[in-house]
């Protein structure tokens, strides 16, 4: 359902990517993606579309999901062991994270993690609406 949404209303580019990298990246984290992240993760590799750039598998440090949560994970003690970064909005140091179970969440550095939707395509759908 997210790669329909993402095909239809983002303009988006496809770079797939491979399961074994992505169980890689997993594995460099210590964690479990959730099922929808993992599948844009397949078929896009790391999401750009119009202001927003979406953490991924990506060469460009800036955009990978791994870097990027290692990162903010040195910067912060408040968020679990099941969360990473999807996006760093560049606002006021404002994250965008998610868990393993789905939830996306925002956070700064030092603050607690609050959610702000129910699954990456709802929150994809409001970037995609509010640019």
């Amino acid at each position: 359902m997210i790669i329909k949404y993402i095909q239809s209303n983002c303009n988006a580019t496809k770079k797939e990517t491979d399961d074994l990298t992505i169980t890689a990246a997993e594995n460099a984290l210590g964690l479990h993606f959730a099922d929808e992240y993992r599948n844009v993760l397949r078929e896009y590799g790391h999401l750009s579309f119009g202001s927003h750039d979406f953490n991924g598998i990506s060469e460009f440090e800036i955009f990978d999901v791994v870097k990027q949560t290692l990162i903010f994970r040195e910067k912060s003690n408040t968020i679990a062991d099941t969360m990473y970064v999807v996006e760093d909005l560049g606002i006021d140091g404002i994250y965008i994270l998610q868990d393993s179970d789905g939830l996306v969440y925002a956070a700064q550095a030092k603050g607690t993690p609050y959610k702000v939707a129910d699954s990456l395509l709802e929150y994809i759908k409001k970037a995609a609406t509010n640019g």
